[in-house]
């Protein structure tokens, strides 16, 4: 049990790095394929045309688009890198989520890597109320009690929600880039002054109130976003997320620097997840 207890801990400060991403990535399943063509034809089409819609019109078209979706999936691959009071980490994830929100189920499966220690797998389960955990230690299943872990995780079920990404590009809409390249708009933005912080500061609180303090004393030394938007549909197609930063505390700093990519499919073709009894039946975690 402790084992699975440090491995929970792991996961949660993995997370953390990455809590305030507020973003999506995603592909129609009919796109599904478009996106990887999309993503071709890019390659091979280098003809750019910028400014040929606005950040506002942009953002009240994804804003629209995501209000139909009722399921997907979406990969996301991070990397971070951390230094602890001058003890350094580094931290690889992946995470494959598949989501649907009539009613609101949740299934989770993925790695984590933290360089010099063994890989961990693990599955998890979410629904409005609950969060189900296996490890890959003793393959079992538990049940999280209210805590830090369920905090931080029960935020993973947000993942699918478009509707941040709108809320994003009108927050720094003077300061972004839109750039159309064949069949996708590329949205970009770069930043490190008290704007930047500022939106980095409300897309982590809205997620995890309990960062509010690592704020005031917070030196942001990058946030980079890139978001690809599918042309016709409005759907984003493909999402990349840079974050460096400096948390001064009373024990020394914190500094982590993160790398997270994520891609969604099967938007609206995900079959109802059903909780297996296993599962709900599994014993609370000590």
């Amino acid at each position: 049990m402790k084992k699975i207890k440090k491995i929970l801990m792991a996961l949660a400060i993995c997370s953390v790095s990455f809590i305030a991403v507020g973003c999506s990535s995603k592909s129609d399943n009919d796109n599904n394929n478009n996106n990887n063509n999309n993503n071709n034809n890019n390659t091979n089409n280098n003809q750019k045309k910028e400014n040929t819609i606005s950040a506002e019109e942009l953002s009240n078209k994804i804003l629209e688009a995501s209000k139909a979706v009722k399921s997907t999936k979406v990969k996301v691959q991070s990397k971070v890198k951390s230094d602890i009071f001058g003890k350094g980490a580094t931290c690889n994830s992946e995470i494959e989520s598949t989501i649907s929100l009539e009613p609101l189920v949740v299934k989770l499966e993925g790695k984590t890597t933290i360089v010099g220690q063994k890989s961990s797998g693990y599955n998890m389960y979410f629904n409005e109320e609950d969060m189900y955990f296996q490890s890959s230690f003793d393959k079992k299943w538990y049940k999280i009690k209210d805590g830090n872990f369920k905090n931080v995780f029960g935020k993973q079920k947000d993942v699918g929600n478009l509707a941040t990404i709108p809320e994003l590009i009108k927050d720094v809409e003077k300061n972004i880039s839109i750039v159309e390249e064949g069949s996708n708009y590329v949205v970009t933005y770069s930043g490190k002054d008290e704007t930047a912080k500022q939106v980095l500061e409300k897309a982590s609180l809205s997620i995890q109130p309990t960062l509010a303090k690592s704020f005031e004393n917070m030196t942001l030394e990058n946030y980079e976003v890139k978001y690809i938007i599918d042309k016709t549909t409005f759907y984003p197609v493909d999402c990349e997320i840079k974050i460096k930063a400096t948390v001064k505390q009373e024990q020394g700093s914190v500094s982590f620097d993160s790398e997270m990519k994520l891609t969604y499919s099967d938007i609206n073709k995900v079959e109802p997840i059903k909780i297996p009894d296993e599962v709900k039946n599994a014993p609370e975690m000590k």
